[in-house]
């Protein structure tokens, strides 16, 4: 078997139903199977999986076991050449697992390969490419010098600034959203460390797997929609304390001496900080709360305009849907699914709103293609469908 795709659930059935669609369609000429590790979910995540793919290969725990604990029970079944730890947020276009297998294949010193993530804004991610967090890079990345210098070898080390989004090229980390492992990698650096409950453990992992003497990639060649956040609250202090925790595990199993010590003051400082500014936020949003009812956030007050890409048969389907959404929306115009250049000339002409795929009848590289290329025109994008 080539590739076992596994994928951690919390929550999150409608992301996930799009999610796994995505990666059927990845899959139509891969020999594999697909892992579904559910942690407890509430929402019918389990149901939804059962009734619309039965294929794939589901395991319900009982309780949150966490992101590690999870992702280990599937990859002690899995039987791919190839491992993917894969967010259950995420869209993957129809040629990805083609693309990253083809990489690795002709790449036999690479352990591991991250690709080029964009959010639900079509916005790149930083966090596609990471180094590996030194007491120096910590502290460039804690009080705010990485965002200052966003290109800056120096100061940017966390999110690697300094090397071009759209060149493949060796890195330290890779992002826990989507990990392409070789299964030799795994078995020589091990599984994920328990010991992290969330957050951290890719750092982790991608270090143990530099460690056996492989390389880990970034690799631009395929991007994938990452929406970030819709199943952790990333702005919250108590991420903050989580993923400073997870730090300090990393600290502890890793760096010794000075540098140890040095890294534990730094992360204490950074929890203080960020509380500091969490309490400024709070008292900042009291403030101008008044102002924010001047200016209704998306979703609210008139009709918005809706561009919708989808085939003339899904139209209606479609239009049922919006009109159970709790934002009204005034169709422009119903576009077939056509090239990236046709549906950019529709946007520029028709100056939407909101832009609105069918899932069911367009296809994943698509979407992400047109999300990457309309970023900054201020357009709000959503997937329907299924």
């Amino acid at each position: 078997m080539k590739l076992s795709v596994i994928i951690v659930n919390y929550n999150v059935k409608t992301l996930l139903e799009q999610c796994l669609l995505s990666v059927e369609r990845a899959m139509q000429a891969i020999e594999g199977e697909i892992i579904v590790v559910d942690n407890a979910s509430a929402d019918e995540s389990c149901t939804m999986i059962q009734e619309k793919f039965p294929q794939v290969r589901l395991l319900a725990n009982k309780l949150n076991e966490g992101f590690s604990k999870a992702n280990n029970r599937a990859l002690r079944i899995a039987r791919g050449e190839y491992l993917l730890l894969l967010n259950p947020d995420t869209l993957v276009p129809e040629d990805c697992f083609d693309r990253c297998i083809d990489f690795m294949d002709r790449h036999p010193d690479a352990g591991a390969l991250g690709v080029r993530m964009i959010d639900g804004g079509g916005h790149y991610l930083p966090e596609s490419k990471r180094g590996l967090p030194t007491p120096w890079v910590a502290f460039c990345k804690i009080f705010g010098l990485t965002r200052l210098f966003p290109g800056s070898r120096r100061f940017a080390g966390y999110y690697l600034g300094h090397l071009p989004n759209d060149k493949t090229c060796p890195i330290d980390v890779l992002a826990g959203a989507f990990m392409f492992m070789r299964r030799r990698a795994i078995d020589q650096a091990g599984l994920l460390d328990e010991s992290f409950f969330m957050y951290g453990e890719d750092i982790d992992l991608s270090f143990r797997i530099g460690q056996c003497g492989f390389q880990n990639y970034y690799f631009p060649e395929t991007n994938i929609l990452h929406y970030k956040g819709e199943s952790t609250r990333r702005g919250s202090l108590n991420y903050v304390v989580l993923f400073y925790k997870a730090m300090l595990i990393f600290a502890n199993k890793h760096f010794s001496g000075q540098h140890n010590g040095l890294f534990k003051i730094l992360i204490k400082l950074a929890v203080y900080f960020r509380a500091l500014l969490s309490v400024l936020s709070r008292i900042a949003g009291v403030m101008v709360s008044p102002l924010q009812r001047l200016r209704p956030p998306f979703g609210t007050g008139s009709p918005k305009r809706a561009l919708l890409i989808a085939a003339r048969e899904r139209f209606g389907a479609c239009q049922k849907m919006l009109n159970n959404s709790p934002t009204r929306y005034q169709p422009l115009e119903l576009m077939a699914p056509e090239k990236l250049e046709q549906t950019a000339r529709a946007v520029e002409a028709f100056a939407p709103d909101v832009l609105i795929f069918d899932l069911n009848s367009v296809s994943a590289t698509l979407i992400i293609q047109t999300m990457d290329r309309l970023c900054r025109s201020n357009i709000h994008f959503k997937i329907v469908g299924l």
